[in-house]
């Protein structure tokens, strides 16, 4: 009976890490968001033609990595 007992214990605390990991992964398909606490002067980057336009680094890491960066 404690035999029992403590291989089901055993096997409950090996399948726990799969379980919680599993558990964070999103299964309605929407988009992750990423929060980005920042100023926005410090995200983008000048052109590289060296003019005064600026690049949207956001709108490239959304296109790239798949989230929505607010």
């Amino acid at each position: 009976m404690i035999k029992r007992i403590l291989a089901s214990m055993s096997a409950f605390c090996a399948l726990l890490p799969l379980l919680l990991t599993a558990a964070g992964c999103a299964a309605d398909g929407a988009t992750p968001v990423l929060r980005v606490y920042n100023w926005e002067d410090y995200i983008s980057k000048p052109d590289k033609d060296g003019g005064d336009e600026y690049v949207d680094l956001i709108a490239e890491f959304e296109k790239e990595y798949g989230v929505k960066v607010e």
